[in-house]
């Protein structure tokens, strides 16, 4: 089951998502539900407003509700009912597609999440006993087919293609035994680098590696940087997280494959560590990391070809799609 977010004639929709359509949620319970079904779906009824949000606060009977609800819509659709949700349902093309979560409340990024890397390490830097991984602001989500804004400054550029999670029901001290029962899905993350470097060049003094980082944090959180979506894939539909093949794509060319399997910290790891210092809060994602060392990157604007998209695309997961854009040239 697929869901997502989307804005269409001016209002935030969540809807189903299938065979290349949208459904919304909303208007189909409006239509179809009250009178006409039995089971119990106060939880949309009892929110005019009825949000991703609002699913991931309402734990496994939102979801199972929402799977139930999911196959009555696909069923009158596929032996063409489609007369039942006439008015309820786009094309994926009529509306825009949001970050899944709009407002997530937290991004976890892992990072230095591939044996490789530490095998290419000065001498042979030890695998952490905890997830590495840092936190940053969830303003900066994007969503599929936003504009990737490159900032003026930033020469050397680039991105690599990730799984990402969002938490459901949140929580404290989570045993790692029960942490999968707390990821509402998964979902593809463009995870977009550069900057750190040249700004570091400019300063009096040689930045170490964590100046670096941090600079390039500071890049990431001037702009909505990190396209995400543009599917909320429940765990079901995507079932092993970690046998998953990555595409990364330039232009819908495929320039790189690898497996989600290749990582040293996954989900329930971390969810587990986090929630021993904060409270888990419900809609934070969670970016699994790099799981490569390829990364589609661009040493010059000039490099860049003309009208360039990133892409990503995860089996079972779904195809997430961003433009990239020299800042400066957003209307060309």
């Amino acid at each position: 089951m697929q869901l997502a977010t989307v804005e269409f004639r001016g209002k935030e929709k969540l809807v189903l998502c299938f065979d290349g359509h949208v459904f919304d949620i909303e208007r189909l319970w409006k239509e179809l539900g009250e009178g006409v079904f039995e089971v119990d779906m106060g939880f949309v009824r009892d929110t005019p407003a009825f949000t991703m949000m609002h699913y991931l606060r309402g734990g496994q009977k939102a979801h199972d509700d929402m799977r139930w609800f999911h196959d009555i819509i696909h069923g009158l659709w596929e032996r063409g009912q489609k007369t039942a949700v006439f008015g309820a349902v786009y094309r994926e093309d009529e509306v825009t597609f949001l970050c899944p979560v709009p407002r997530p409340p937290m991004l976890i990024h892992l990072g230095e999440n591939y044996p490789r890397l530490f095998r290419q390490e000065p001498l042979g830097t030890a695998i952490p006993a905890c997830p590495a991984y840092d936190v940053v602001p969830g303003y900066i989500a994007a969503a599929h087919m936003d504009p990737l804004i490159i900032p003026s400054q930033v020469q050397t550029f680039g991105g690599h293609g990730e799984i990402g999670c969002v938490v459901g029901i949140g929580g404290r001290n989570i045993d790692i035994k029960d942490a999968r029962k707390h990821i509402a899905g998964f979902l593809c993350v463009l995870d977009f680098h550069g900057g750190g470097e040249e700004v570091a060049e400019t300063l009096d003094y040689e930045a170490t590696r964590a100046e670096k980082l941090a600079l390039l944090q500071l890049f990431r959180m001037r702009t909505r940087s990190q396209p995400m979506g543009p599917y909320l894939t429940t765990p079901e539909a995507v079932g092993d997280p970690y046998d998953c093949m990555v595409q990364m794509k330039l232009n819908d060319e495929r320039v790189a494959r690898y497996w989600t399997a290749v990582v040293v910290a996954g989900f329930e790891r971390t969810i587990s560590h986090l929630s021993h210092i904060t409270t888990v809060l419900p809609g934070t994602i969670i970016q699994l990391g790099m799981m490569s060392s390829f990364s589609i990157g661009f040493h010059g604007k000039q490099d860049v070809p003309h009208n360039a998209v990133f892409g990503v695309e995860i089996e079972r997961v779904g195809y997430l799609r961003s433009p990239i854009v020299l800042e400066g040239h957003l209307d060309e």
